[in-house]
C-alpha cells in the first residue's frame, strides 16, 4: 500500500436482534419538574396482567433511562423523587399512587426515547397533625386502585402528591391523627380543606 493511501473502515449493519434497548423517558409537563428518584414500569398489555416490571434510573431533571426488551403499554410509577410545582415553587418528596400511562412502541424503541406526559396541573400536600402539631415522620398508607404505598411525612407533617388525596380509596392513619389537604392550583394559589 502506498504511503499516502488511507484506509476507510465502513461499519456494517448487523441484523442481530438486540436483547434490550436503553430508552430515555422524558417527562413532559408545564407544571412539574422531577428532581430525583427512580421510575418503575409495569407492562399492562402483556399476556399476563403486570407481566413485566422494569426499573429505571434518574439521569437529570425530568429524565430517566430504562432498559426495555419489549414494546408495549406500561403503568409508570415515579418513586422516591423530589418534585417541584413550578407555578407555586413548592416542592416535596412525592407519593405516586395513581399510575401514569406510558406507551413504548416501535418508533420509541428505534428512537431510544419516549414521552411521559404529566397532565396534572395542581400540587397537593396531605398535611397530618397529632394534637394540633405536625405529625413529623409519621407513617401512613395510601391506597389507590392498583397500588398501595407506605409513606412517611416530612419535617412539617406533609406528604406531597400530584394527585388529589381526596380521590384515593383509603388513607390509613392512627385515630388520633387529623388530615387536611393544601391545594396549589395552576397559578400557584393555595387553598386548604379538611378531610373529616
Amino acid at each position: 500500500m502506498p504511503n499516502n493511501a488511507s484506509v476507510v473502515y465502513r461499519p456494517t449493519r448487523s441484523r442481530r436482534i438486540v436483547d434490550t434497548v436503553t430508552v430515555w423517558i422524558i417527562v413532559r409537563s408545564k407544571h412539574y419538574q422531577i428532581k430525583s428518584g427512580s421510575i418503575s414500569l409495569v407492562r399492562i398489555d402483556g399476556p399476563e396482567p403486570a407481566s413485566v416490571l422494569l426499573v429505571g434510573s434518574y439521569v437529570r431533571d425530568n429524565q430517566f433511562t430504562v432498559e426495555v426488551k419489549e414494546r408495549g403499554t406500561y403503568h409508570a410509577y415515579i418513586t422516591g423523587c423530589v418534585v417541584e410545582h413550578i407555578p407555586s415553587h413548592e416542592r416535596g418528596k412525592i407519593c405516586l399512587v395513581a399510575p401514569l400511562w406510558l406507551n413504548i412502541g416501535e418508533r420509541e424503541m428505534q428512537a431510544g426515547s419516549a414521552s411521559l406526559p404529566i397532565d396534572q396541573s395542581r400540587f397537593y400536600y396531605l398535611v397530618l397533625a397529632r394534637g394540633g402539631h405536625p405529625w413529623r415522620h409519621g407513617r401512613c398508607r395510601l391506597a389507590g386502585e392498583s397500588v398501595t404505598v407506605d409513606a412517611e411525612t416530612d419535617d412539617q407533617g406533609r406528604l406531597a402528591l400530584i394527585e388529589d388525596p381526596r380521590g384515593l380509596l383509603a388513607i390509613e392513619i392512627p385515630d388520633d391523627v387529623s388530615a387536611s389537604v393544601v391545594v396549589f392550583d395552576e397559578a400557584g394559589s393555595a387553598s386548604v380543606t379538611s378531610m373529616a
